[in-house]
């Protein structure tokens, strides 16, 4: 089932959370919205929920348009983060629960309910109450429940919150697992840039009501359009050089961390260690040049100590060229390694 939206615009009182959003996803893919607290991207599911009224604007599910339907005639299956499973119930009762709301036979229910638990793979716990169940398992319930009355669509609003680090990257690979069994159309609400470009086909990138970027996670993190969209996706956090001047233009260019690397026959530029930080296969280094801190990699055999100087080495090709008054992504101009290496210069 595809979603489209044309022109959605939502407004709380005199806040405009919402601006001219126009997006299609395709049926049967899962695309995920991402981006800080407050961006909309909460608000804009509650609108494909049917849970808000858009203040202008119309959603279709396929040729259908459904601004104006309720959210239980629009063949939506919705989790939250917090579950909400009904602690007296058991499990399998909880998964039932929409089927009996729609006076679908006990014998065909049953049959729903089973099928559902074995895909997602809670059929030995049917007859325990949500108590007596782990974070994993609860979530679990909870996409079952969502699913068993066979969605035309999946909304998932920050669903890995409540888990722990472990079970977050576990219950990640799940809902990716599921959704491609299912087939369902998917659209998966989070803040966690990990999350959304390990489980997506899509991704969404919003900041202030606006849609910042629409594409496959590679794209958004290799070709990021504007500077907000660079700074956001990556982690550690993509070095921004400011005001290289590049001919008569002041460009912001940005550097990611892994295509940094200690070079003292091609070095561009030389500094002092700052930080180290060693997490596991590699070392997160921190180095000061000219006033400008830039973070890279080195590997974990590195005999290096802070307060050490060295001298740093970077393709042309892997700089990211942004306008400094709009943020927007540019072509990569002639002299651009130039104009970087003259603003990283130690004077």
């Amino acid at each position: 089932m595809d979603i489209k939206l044309e022109q959605i615009s939502m407004r709380f009182g005199k806040t405009l959370v919402l601006q001219n959003m126009n997006l299609t996803i395709s049926s049967g893919k899962l695309v995920s919205f991402l981006g800080p607290s407050g961006c909309g991207k909460s608000t804009t599911l509650s609108i494909i929920a049917g849970i808000n009224k858009p203040t202008e604007g119309n959603v279709f599910f396929g040729e259908d348009c459904i601004t104006e339907k309720a959210p239980e005639e629009r063949g939506i299956g919705m989790v939250f983060q917090n579950y909400a499973l009904y602690p007296h119930m058991t499990v399998f009762q909880n998964i039932g629960f929409p089927l009996k709301m729609n006076k679908v036979s006990k014998e065909e229910a049953k049959n729903r309910i089973r099928e559902i638990a074995e895909i997602v793979k809670v059929e030995d716990f049917l007859d325990r109450k949500p108590k007596q169940l782990s974070g994993g398992q609860q979530q679990r319930v909870a996409i079952a429940r969502a699913l068993v009355k066979k969605p035309k669509v999946l909304l998932l609003d920050e669903p890995l919150s409540n888990l722990d680090a472990r079970l977050r990257i576990e219950m990640r690979e799940e809902i990716r697992r599921i959704q491609k069994k299912t087939e369902v159309t998917t659209i998966f609400v989070t803040h966690d840039q990990e999350e959304a470009m390990s489980i997506s086909d899509s991704i969404i990138v919003m900041d202030e009501g606006k849609i910042q970027q629409y594409g496959v996670p590679e794209q958004i993190y290799n070709h990021p359009h504007n500077i907000f969209t660079a700074k956001f996706i990556g982690n550690p956090k993509i070095n921004i050089i400011e005001d290289c001047e590049v001919g008569a233009e002041k460009l912001n260019i940005g550097i990611r961390p892994e295509d940094i690397k200690i070079d003292a026959e091609n070095p561009i530029a030389r500094g002092t260690i700052e930080y180290i930080e060693r997490i596991g296969r590699e070392i997160l280094v921190k180095v000061s040049c000219n006033n400008n801190t830039i973070t890279f990699f080195a590997s974990k055999e590195s005999q290096l100590n802070v307060n050490d100087e060295v001298e740093i080495g970077i393709n042309e090709k892997d700089l990211h060229c942004f306008e400094k008054e709009s943020g927007k992504r540019i072509d990569l101009k002639e002299n651009v390694l130039k104009a970087l290496i003259n603003k990283l210069k130690v004077n």
